[in-house]
């Protein structure tokens, strides 16, 4: 199966009703990373830490997204708002960090975010969460070589919540693109999350 291939395959498993969220991941788990099927999504900036850079809009149940890290690149800790998140990485290592989603309420506001456990996956190695498993950060642990991923957020979402890892305190993310379908756009804004 080849990169298009996969993404097709994506788009008609949302076709059936439920989706069936382990097909997903065996999907991406069956791809194997050809960088010449995907090089034309994978655009970075120099002046940003990473970029998200648009591939495919499901028709409205999902988002398939290339993120490109630069070295030492990292996202703040994130939730994914009602959404499943899938990330297979195409090129270098992405480390993520889990921590226990923060609970509601005065006395934790404060509170540094409790470490669930952090991993570090490889080319072809394929990770996913929600909101009932935690929240992340992802990062490219290299300090020399970039890393590139396929991110799969279903349904897609607009805005998610960046946390304070010492503090839990919040704010809003805005999700923006830095290409869509290879091509650069308008708002070419900061990354927001992973």
């Amino acid at each position: 199966m080849d990169f298009q291939q996969l993404i097709d395959e994506i788009l008609e498993s949302f076709d059936q009703e439920p989706v069936d969220l382990g097909r997903i991941k065996a999907l991406l788990d069956g791809y194997k990373s050809k960088r010449e099927e995907w090089k034309k999504y994978a655009i970075f900036d120099a002046l940003q830490s990473y970029t998200r850079n648009l591939v495919h809009r499901g028709n409205g149940k999902f988002n398939a997204l290339i993120l490109c890290w630069g070295p030492g690149a990292c996202s703040n800790v994130h939730d994914h708002p009602g959404s499943q998140c899938f990330v297979k990485v195409l090129s270098g290592e992405l480390m993520e960090t889990r921590f226990h989603f923060p609970q509601e309420g005065a006395d934790r506001r404060l509170t540094p975010l409790d470490r669930i456990d952090q991993s570090t996956y490889r080319v072809d190695e394929v990770t996913h969460i929600d909101d009932s498993i935690g929240v992340h950060r992802m990062e490219n642990p290299s300090h020399a070589e970039p890393t590139i991923s396929l991110h799969i957020y279903c349904p897609p979402y607009q805005e998610c919540k960046l946390y304070d890892q010492r503090t839990s305190k919040t704010h809003v993310g805005k999700m923006t693109f830095w290409s869509e379908y290879g091509v650069l756009t308008k708002d070419q804004g900061p990354a927001a999350s992973s």
